[in-house]
């Protein structure tokens, strides 16, 4: 799926969505504007894709929301997210009007873009991670991102299995809700400001020295 820089792509009422129930993997590329004026790219509805198990996602452009009527209808299957993003992005519930549950994501990967004054508008925001019977662990990693946050993470205790973080050249606050998972290890690199894990700093393993 791609928007060029002459596209206008703008969710009202479903109208600009996708209905795909055998769909496993969604490619999103959407291309600098070439007249924000006229030309704008800013949210889209994915209304019944039950099988979607991989989304790569690709912004050039300005913010962008992705939305679903439900996530148990639209991402219930979904297991890897990938994005690169020169803006902000999050993935809304309509149902909710929340931050989307991603129940059983194993895979995330946030790639930010280091503007050419070396500032970021390449912000995320993410609900809800997992839950208490997932078979698998959930991997994450950022890295040049202004802010993060991410909801709850829950994995199964019961097969310890691992949430694992990777952090990199985060320039804003991070900010990830209460963790209960089998074990965590956190891992941040050239880390700007704080990490916050529920309501306390995260205890994580920073370069050159554990904080």
């Amino acid at each position: 799926m791609n928007m060029d820089k002459y596209s206008n792509v703008s969710d009202g009422t479903g109208e600009q969505s996708l209905e795909a129930t055998s769909l496993k993997t969604l490619n999103m590329n959407i291309e600098k504007s070439a007249d924000e004026t006229k030309y704008s790219v800013d949210s889209f509805r994915l209304i019944d894709t039950a099988s979607l198990e991989t989304i790569n996602y690709v912004n050039e452009g300005k913010d962008f929301e992705l939305r679903v009527n439900s996530a148990l209808q639209a991402l219930d299957k979904l297991a890897t997210l990938n994005v690169k993003t020169a803006s902000s992005f999050n993935i809304k519930d309509l149902s909710t009007s929340g931050e989307a549950h991603l129940r059983n994501i194993s895979e995330i990967s946030l790639q930010g873009i280091i503007k050419s004054d070396d500032t970021t508008d390449s912000d995320v925001v993410l609900g809800n991670l997992g839950h208490n019977s997932s078979l698998h662990g959930i991997n994450l990693t950022a890295k040049q991102l202004g802010v993060l946050s991410v909801g709850n993470v829950i994995t199964n205790t019961q097969i310890n299995a691992r949430f694992n973080v990777n952090l990199e050249d985060i320039r804003d606050n991070a900010t990830i809700g209460n963790i209960k998972s089998g074990n965590t290890v956190i891992i941040a690199k050239n880390f700007s400001k704080r990490l916050k894990c529920g309501q306390h700093r995260c205890r994580y393993y920073s370069y050159p020295k554990y904080r």
